[in-house]
């Protein structure tokens, strides 16, 4: 069911027509102009609602049909339809102007109205009888006696726009009570150019075909599918009975658009575009290197399209692709273009044309078109590159398996030793970062090293080993092959980049994060200028952050993501970018905002062949967001319907991982079981040679409450580089010595650099201390420090803050039974959780009870609640 549809993006619009009401203007009135379906009668309506609290209010409409009736748009205030005009316009205006008040009338479709009715709304402006409200559809010719209000400046006239995008979305959203998926938003507007009518008849027509979906509460929106017949007659009402000639234009533009206004001349008449053009029906735009033509509103592409007959469109198809071959032009959107019209044409597609197009689309970081091209190839018979192309370009979509399978059936057929180990090295990198399986990689790699040094490509070799070792946790080795290969040269695109990524992603692991951003600076020129490296600078670009955001870096993770951003919401890698959001959203401590971009990941990532890898690690950081925001169960909740198994011995990011595992039972009151968790990571990372990622489980066991960690995190500051692990380090230094003053450092410090729930916590760390030994002035400073952060947090409800933020006289231990009880576990299953007895449980819970004066666990419980309304 949908809610009702709210006026959206209309504040200014509605603020100028109400100082208009209220006399803040010389005018006696607006005229609201604009395209049909643009939302013209929806503000007039609303003006008119908010003013009769106030004021008497009148709304009428021309019609077609009441255009040749005199006084029409009044028929049902004139009671005497007699001979003398000039009595019954006196009897209109007595009738509508007549009173103790001025009214507000309202005139839809004021273009339509008879001349007669156009002649008492002229007299109720000129006499200041009313306060007119009038909406004409832009283009159209009004009656006289309007156009006279109009240019004697008795009416101002608003011009009214189209929604623009955000307001699109804002309104969507609204209707469907759930954030839409930030692509799928971007097709609607496309789609609807913020025509306001067209986008409800869609959504609605949508909805009711199922066709709109939700997944991790994010709503799904694959494109249209064709237009329902409502919307089918709004769009040929729009268009009207138009000559074959502008027919003929309109349906080229609707297979074609924007298509160059010289190419465009060769294929139709010229007056028959001129008429398209003075017909609102075409736009010429001047503002490119050369003037293009486009439709007026994709609708009209989608109307044609569905008129017109498949041999028909097959034939317009051709002779575009025909005119596009003969202007010679080479840019990559072009040759896109000319190889999708000739697909879908009368004429046959060659294999030259379709890798060649394949390659266009890679460059313009369009994995699935690319794809589409690459298997065309292979089926017109483009022989062993065009099977290599659309291997590259599965993995590329994340379809590994396939991917591997083509690759291992052609090394088998080609002859050439090069090819094999180009085959090979493509298999895998392919393997390590699609499959997550850098096992198999270093498998690959090792039946094809002699191979390699025969043929002088032992550098290549090397950059392939690096990603599987870096992928594996291997970080020192990847850091060695990787300089080696890039030292020892001869190396293409694809593996340069290869040995970028584990550059990168390896020095940020080993906290040597100041060679990253000139590192990174070389993979990004390279990708733009190469097609094997430009679909690869989002994977690098998530390896840049990741480094930076170890390294407590934030603002350079910002600075990454913003880039990335601006390319990537409208391609396949949306996942990957909204991935890269809710990183650094998180990583700050804005957890409603990452919540959101996190489940976009998911929900674009939910039902591929094979899920993708930031979508995977999407869902286990929307869990720690939501266990941060003290929302245990919606955590569950994500958890349940999606598999993050990462891939056997893709380690890289389990740390991550078990962060997020970490932060989803303290969430639940298991803090033990948290700091087991993150605790087991940070030594794993120890003995694989990790150090950066040993601080930030550590810094976690920190927020939790441990103590111990506080020699290591001292160790780890004189060799991992960064603002994080001082900050940590000085943390964990003052827990363990419960010193209040040198948590609320640690707290400026976190504040710093950015983790708002990290330092958070160190505040709530030090009010907790300061309480402890009846310090009560600086621990309402720390508490209001803390409230301070859990509020620019946007709602945190970490286990610190709890604790701190609800000063009940519980121990750790005794808190942390009573928040198991409260989710409803048993004394026996809380024993079983702690590694404790079920009389040790027992006993905790009689003393929390006597300390609260409470006599039942269920008392308990309720005593804990959420944190206070802030």
């Amino acid at each position: 069911m949908l809610s009702a549809w709210p006026l959206t993006g209309r504040g200014d619009e509605l603020r100028i027509v109400r100082g208009v009401i209220a006399g803040d203007s010389s005018c006696a009135g607006v005229v609201i102009a604009g395209a049909p379906g643009v939302g013209k009668t929806r503000l007039a309506h609303e003006v008119l609602d908010r003013a009769r609290t106030r004021r008497r209010t009148y709304w009428t409409a021309g019609t077609e049909s009441s255009r040749s009736i005199p006084l029409g748009a009044f028929v049902d205030v004139v009671t005497d339809f007699g001979a003398d005009p000039l009595m019954r316009v006196h009897e209109v205006l007595t009738r509508l102007a007549g009173g103790p008040d001025q009214p507000v009338i309202g005139i839809d479709d004021a273009h339509l109205l008879d001349d007669m009715s156009a002649f008492v709304v002229h007299r109720l402006v000129l006499r200041g009888l009313a306060t007119v409200i009038l909406t004409v559809r832009s283009g159209e010719r009004c009656p006289d006696a309007l156009t006279r209000c109009f240019k004697d400046g008795w009416l101002s006239r608003l011009d009214l726009r189209p929604l623009t995008r955000d307001d699109t979305r804002t309104l969507v959203e609204a209707v469907l009570e759930a954030p839409m998926e930030a692509s799928s938003a971007e097709r609607l507007w496309a789609c609807t150019q913020g025509n306001v009518l067209y986008l409800r008849h869609l959504i609605e027509d949508e909805d009711a075909g199922g066709r709109l979906t939700q997944a991790s509460g994010v709503w799904l929106w694959p494109g249209p599918s064709g237009l329902s017949p409502p919307l089918l007659a709004l769009v040929e009402a729009s268009i009207g009975r138009q000559s074959a000639p502008v027919c003929e234009v309109l349906d080229i533009l609707s297979v074609c658009e924007p298509l160059d206004l010289a190419v465009l001349r060769t294929v139709v008449e010229p007056a028959a575009l001129d008429a398209a053009e003075a017909s609102r029906l075409a736009v010429v735009d001047t503002e490119g290197r050369a003037p293009t033509v486009r439709l007026a509103h994709p609708l009209i592409g989608e109307v044609r399209r569905a008129e017109a007959g498949a041999l028909r469109l097959r034939t317009i198809r051709g002779r575009v692709a025909a005119a596009l071959d003969a202007a010679g032009d080479t840019d990559p959107r072009t040759i896109v273009r000319r190889a999708l019209l000739t697909m879908n044409s009368d004429c046959p597609a060659t294999p030259a044309l379709l890798l060649e197009a394949a390659s266009a689309a890679m460059q313009l970081l369009d994995a699935h078109l690319s794809d589409r091209f690459a298997h065309a190839a292979v089926e017109a018979g483009g022989g062993a590159a065009a099977r290599l192309m659309r291997a590259f370009t599965l993995g590329l979509l994340e379809r590994g398996q396939e991917a591997d399978q083509l690759l291992s059936e052609l090394a088998n057929t080609v002859p050439h030793s090069a090819l094999r180990l180009r085959i090979a090295l493509v298999r895998a990198g392919n393997a390590t970062w699609v499959e997550r399986a850098p096992c198999k990689a270093a498998d690959i790699l090792a039946d094809t090293e002699e191979l390699a040094s025969r043929l002088d490509r032992l550098g290549a070799h090397r950059a392939l080993r690096s990603t599987a070792a870096a992928a594996r946790g291997q970080c020192r080795t990847a850091v060695e092959l990787a300089r080696d290969a890039l030292r020892d040269g001869g190396l293409d695109d694809y593996e340069t980049m290869m040995a970028i990524w584990s550059l990168v992603i390896s020095l940020g692991d080993v906290g040597d994060v100041g060679a990253v951003s000139d590192i990174a600076a070389t993979g990004y020129a390279l990708a733009e200028s190469s097609f094997d490296a430009a679909h690869l600078r989002f994977g690098l670009g998530l390896l840049e952050l990741t480094a930076y955001l170890l390294a407590g870096r934030i603002s350079d993770a910002d600075d990454v993501t913003r880039r990335l951003y601006r390319h990537g919401l409208d391609m396949p890698h949306a996942v990957g970018v909204n991935f890269m959001v809710g990183m650094c959203e998180v990583a700050h401590g804005r957890l409603a905002r990452a919540r959101r971009h996190l489940c976009e990941a998911v929900a674009q990532s939910t039902g591929s062949v094979d899920n993708t890898t930031p979508g995977l690690l999407s869902a286990t950081l929307v869990v720690a967001a939501l266990s941060m925001s003290g929302k245990p169960d919606e955590a569950h909740d994500i958890l349940a319907g999606v598999d993050v198994r990462i891939g056997p011995g893709f380690a890289m990011w389990d740390p991550d991982i078990a962060v997020a595992d970490g932060w989803a039972k303290a969430a639940t009151g298991a803090l033990s079981e948290a700091v087991i968790t993150v605790r087991t990571a940070a030594d794993v990372a120890a003995d694989q040679g990790r150090p950066a990622r040993e601080v930030q489980c550590l810094q976690v066991a920190t927020q939790f409450g441990d103590a111990t960690t506080a020699r290591r995190l001292r160790q780890l500051s004189t060799v991992v580089s960064g603002p994080r692990v001082a900050a940590a380090a000085v943390h964990a230094t003052a827990l363990a010595e419960r010193d209040g003053d040198a948590l609320l450092e640690a707290s400026r410090a976190y504040e710093a650099f950015g983790d708002l729930v990290a330092a958070a916590d160190a505040a709530a760390h030090a009010a907790a201390n300061y309480r402890r030994v009846g310090r009560r002035g600086p621990a309402l400073t720390a508490c209001a420090v803390a409230r301070r952060l859990a509020d620019a947090c946007e709602g945190a409800s970490t286990p610190a803050l709890r604790a701190a933020l609800e000063p009940l006289p519980f121990t750790g231990r005794q808190r942390e039974i009573v928040e198991l009880a409260q989710r409803g576990l048993s004394n026996r299953e809380i024993a079983k959780r702690l590694v404790v007895s079920v009389r040790t449980v027992e006993g905790h819970l009689y003393r929390a009870c006597r300390k609260a004066g409470v006599c039942s666990r269920d008392e308990l419980g309720k005593l804990l609640g959420t944190l206070p309304d802030r």
